[in-house]
């Protein structure tokens, strides 16, 4: 296991310029994560924000960080200095409300006990025949082209298809919905942020009271009932967080976990031909696809409760800010033997491309069956589905989330039927 230098209990070194914005980091950030884990498996980094956060990068260490209870998902447990003024800033400190991704036990845990119903393995069997038929489709709307964007024409229309319906969303209004959660997760400017945001919540408050008074066959209706009919799983108030949850979660890392995959696929043809000799391959292809470029690059932010010792570093208790850093994790020589190489055939136990125990996904059983689904489908159309020549992988910047803002990929286009 990689050691890092010891600091003193208390101390807190000099933060060094993480340079998540600059084009190099965007585009291939694992030469920076691999020089910072040669040297220690815990960082402090600075941000472009200015401000400076714990950065895990080792494997061993990143697993142990993810459910240690010193380390919290509130923001009420931050340093002054990282938290700043309160108010809403984002998802991670929206006036929404208490969801999932902020909070601590025991609220967590049941919480948590409401989002797994809600994507238990019965409800996700029962979506197949949707994401089958809301794959058709969409694949049918530009296989005489021969050409397409994969993230604006495939993954973007399918993922609204189906987290859409599933959470219960309008079809007029998927649009909006898309277009907030992208702004959330990518915005150009604190101001952007701060009103899609501030949007969303508004359209989440009306959405689940109408859902409370107008129950359906959705998510939305789900969380309504349970807390209706069973207050201790789920307060009224906590209903538009996380329906808010699940609208961002489920769109932009649906999303990105598509186009990543299949960039990956594609950029290596040799694995590509393994997997379309064998598709009883393309269940650990999509494991690999998650450890060698997920669409979470790291963990929203966590503090501390009490010092924490990660690797030889020890990080002081006063609410100093951690992030962990799957997409370096998952990258960890130690745990992962030729790093850097994407092989379908690899043992891809322990990655963390979906978190670890009690942070696990809880929606990584939909996101693992609209892959499959989603993934063979298009590959099996267009069996010489290319990445067109001159296309470069355009990233969107940030540190949460790693997607493509495009994927221009060429075939041979399907005959259209003749017309009497």
């Amino acid at each position: 296991m990689t050691t890092g230098a010891t600091t003193a209990p208390g101390a807190v070194p000099p933060a060094r310029d993480l340079g998540e914005r600059d084009e190099a980091f965007i585009a291939d950030p694992f030469p920076c994560y691999g020089a910072l884990r040669a040297s220690g498996p815990v960082h402090r980094v600075r941000l472009a924000d200015g401000r400076a956060v714990w950065l895990v990068v080792g494997h061993d260490e990143a697993r142990a960080a993810l459910v240690d209870p010193r380390l919290s998902r509130e923001w009420v447990n931050a340093s002054p200095d990282y938290a700043g003024p309160v108010g809403p800033a984002g998802p991670g400190r929206s006036a929404i409300g208490k969801h999932l991704l902020i909070a601590d036990p025991p609220d967590s845990a049941r919480l948590r006990g409401v989002v797994l119903k809600a994507f238990s393995r019965s409800r996700v069997e029962a979506l197949v025949p949707r994401i089958r038929r809301a794959t058709d489709e969409v694949l049918g709307s530009f296989e005489h082209d021969g050409h397409a964007d994969l993230v604006a024409d495939f993954a973007e229309p399918l993922v609204g298809e189906v987290v859409g319906g599933l959470v219960g969303v309008p079809l007029l209004e998927r649009d909006a919905i898309a277009r907030w959660t992208h702004e959330l997760a990518h915005p150009e400017d604190v101001e952007q942020e701060v009103r899609a945001a501030a949007a969303l919540t508004a359209w989440v408050e009306r959405f689940a009271e109408h859902k409370r008074r107008h129950p359906g066959d959705d998510l939305a209706s789900l969380f309504a009932g349970l807390a209706r009919d069973a207050p201790d799983a789920l307060v009224r108030d906590e209903v538009p967080a996380m329906v808010f949850l699940v609208l961002i979660a489920g769109y932009r890392t649906s999303v990105h976990f598509l186009t990543n995959s299949l960039l990956a696929l594609l950029h290596h043809p040799e694995q590509l031909a393994d997997l379309r000799a064998d598709w009883t391959l393309l269940g650990n292809a999509l494991e690999e696809a998650a450890r060698y470029d997920g669409p979470a690059n790291t963990t929203t932010v966590r503090f501390t409760l009490a010092p924490v010792e990660l690797g030889g570093v020890s990080i002081p208790g006063d609410g100093q800010p951690v992030c962990i850093a799957l997409s370096a994790a998952n990258r960890d020589p130690s745990r992962f033997p030729d790093p850097d190489r994407f092989d379908i055939h690899r043992n891809t136990g322990a990655h963390l491309g979906f978190g670890r125990g009690g942070r696990y996904c809880a929606g990584a059983p939909l996101a693992r069956a609209l892959g499959a689904i989603a993934v063979r489908s298009l590959l099996e159309r267009f069996p010489d589905l290319h990445v067109e020549p001159d296309a470069t992988a355009d990233r969107h910047p940030g540190l949460l989330f790693r997607g493509l803002r495009r994927l221009p990929v060429g075939f041979t286009p399907r005959a259209r039927p003749r017309t009497l």
